[in-house]
């Protein structure tokens, strides 16, 4: 009988406040009028499993259960070395009033069966709603399609959870995946706080030719921690697998909204994928953002597998970052960061809205184009690749410290991207951080933007625009209340045969001191770019040690250079 319909295997321990259910016999033979009703159904391929109790506790423990689907109520549910495995062909309910507990590995999965593409049904939704959800070491609630059907092609279950708390612990996992031609569920979540802890993960991930979901996270507190993160579309393993070759489709978009998020620890939110797959947009909305201890946000293309870009004949661009706050801070080289690899594709942009934006310790904004690996690796030629994307921040206050930088810059034949900066209230450098477009190849320069109340450069810090090869200087275009300079530079500069950056500075009053100086300045066959300040008062005085204005981590000459405002040339080009 069994060989002619579908069989539910199905196993469980019930735990009562006096009633404990071990044995599989005993399981069985409980279960039993459940299996029996479930048969005598005309139709059991449509059969939902409806398993539904109001016991104070239940608890599983080293069993595996497997339905079409799944509706449970309880004031609390504990998973222990178990496994519940739910089809995707119906919507699943797990409601919780308490605590749902994963601990000892354990799985709550949706997996999805062949269908064939004519008769695919619309997504189904995976519910789970919870008092507090905790996932303990290597426990994952999932949805994944058939990994044994590569050609699969129905849609993947999408994951919602609603929880007051989620906390993650010691590589535990909640998203989807996908390995063959199905595209990968999305990822809804809803909590009061999600804490995420020693490489725990949020994700959608693709092993095949499909995307990943979209990602969407609300929550008042979100929390991550020891190289935790959320992420969208690689899985970094198979970069050190033996997995076929393939080229998955587009990523999905991460969008976070939360009154609190933390990341430290080189913790992430990440958007990127191999080769020529699109990575998806990362948009996160918080009123306090702080990044600390190497943590990131980043979206960017890996190379891997494709070194053949002739097919490539339209300029697209990888995912751009979004970020709305109160208050952003970034310390202890954290970083936001969008880049490309591929020929002919254009690093996403970042927009900064804040009240306030601070960097130290050596973090960074930044987007660029990098050289494909494959381009030494097999004496590629004649590639064109895309563009550094836009970097823009809107806010009131912005400070950098302690070896910090804001850069779009180029380090092929693509361009340097824009950097337009607005801080109403004031804009800060201190020892040895920079603001920096710059085109180190090929590609022509990109421009500096700086509209803001008060400015200050200190300890050896600098505003830069930078050529380095071909192409020709960007601009550097400076207006503010006031500018204050000590021991710093704004400075545009070319040491190829393309024309230096120009420089332009509007101010009510300009003061340099201790070798400040705002300069234009040539040192190959470049002509160096204009030079053009405009201001009330200006001040000048005072002597300083020479310093690389390209080289934050030192770079000091040697020399004792006065203060000025000047356009310089020690190559064959002509000063501006």
């Amino acid at each position: 009988f069994f060989k002619q319909k579908p069989a539910y295997d199905l196993s469980a321990c019930l735990v009562g406040s006096e009633l404990c259910i071990r044995d599989s016999l005993y399981s069985f033979l409980i279960l039993s009028p459940i299996i029996l009703l479930l048969i005598s159904q005309p139709d059991i391929g449509q059969t939902i499993l409806i398993f539904a109790t109001w016991l104070a506790l239940i608890f599983v423990s080293g069993v595996n259960l497997k339905s079409p689907a799944l509706n449970l109520e309880a004031d609390n549910f504990n998973i222990n070395d178990s496994k519940i495995t739910l089809g995707a062909t119906f919507s699943s309910e797990i409601n919780v009033t308490g605590q749902l507990k994963l601990s000892g590995g354990s799985t709550i999965e949706s997996f999805s069966p062949y269908i064939d593409q004519k008769n695919s049904p619309q997504p189904v939704s995976i519910n789970i709603s919870s008092g507090q959800l905790i996932l303990e070491s290597d426990s994952q609630i999932r949805s994944l399609n058939h990994e044994d059907d590569p050609m699969g092609s129905n849609s993947i279950a999408s994951l919602t959870i609603q929880s007051g708390e989620i906390d993650l612990e010691d590589n535990a996992f909640i998203g989807s995946f996908t390995s063959n031609l199905a595209m990968a569920g999305e990822l809804l979540i809803d909590a009061n706080s999600i804490i995420l802890k020693n490489e725990s993960f949020l994700g959608s991930y693709t092993y095949s030719n499909a995307g990943s979901g979209d990602i969407a996270i609300n929550s008042n507190l979100i929390g991550l921690s020891d190289k935790s993160g959320i992420e969208s579309g690689l899985d970094p393993s198979i970069l050190y697998s033996d997995m076929d070759p393939f080229l998955p489709e587009d990523v999905g978009d991460i969008q976070i909204t939360s009154e609190n998020m933390t990341l430290e620890g080189g913790s992430f939110v990440s958007n990127s994928h191999i080769d020529t797959t699109l990575p998806g947009n990362i948009s996160v909305a918080s009123e306090k953002i702080s990044l600390a201890g190497g943590s990131f946000i980043s979206t960017e293309s890996v190379p891997l597998y494709q070194s053949d870009f002739s097919n490539r004949t339209e300029v697209d661009q990888n995912g751009s970052v979004s970020i709305k706050t109160g208050s952003l801070d970034l310390s202890d080289s954290s970083y936001v960061k969008t880049t490309t690899v591929m020929p002919k594709r254009n690093a996403g942009d970042i927009t900064i809205v804040a009240d306030t934006v601070s960097l130290s310790g050596r973090s960074s904004l930044l987007s660029n184009t990098e050289p494909n690996i494959f381009e030494t690796e097999f004496g590629l030629t004649g590639l064109d690749y895309g563009n550094a994307g836009r970097l823009e921040i809107k806010t009131g206050s912005l400070q950098l410290a302690d070896q910090s930088k804001i850069s779009s810059d180029s380090f092929t034949s693509g361009d340097g991207g824009d950097v337009a900066l607005t801080a109403t209230t004031g804009l800060g450098l201190a020892n040895r951080s920079a603001i920096y477009a710059g085109a180190l190849a090929q590609g022509q320069g990109g421009r500096i933007s700086i509209d803001t109340g008060a400015m200050n450069l200190s300890g050896k810090s600098a505003v830069v625009a930078d050529v380095r090869d071909s192409g020709n200087g960007g601009e550097v275009t400076v207006k503010a209340a006031t500018l204050e300079m000590a021991e710093s530079l704004i400075y545009g500069s070319t040491s190829g045969a393309g024309a230096g950056s120009r420089i332009s500075v509007e101010a009510e009053s300009v003061a340099l001191q201790n070798g400040a100086r705002i300069e234009s300045a040539a040192s190959a066959a470049g002509a160096a770019g204009a030079l053009d300040v405009r201001s009330g008062i200006v001040t000048i005085r005072g002597t300083g040690e020479g310093f690389d204005p390209k080289d934050i981590e030192g770079g000091e000459t040697g020399e004792e250079v006065a203060s000025g405002l000047l356009t310089s040339t020690v190559g064959s080009g002509n000063a501006g």
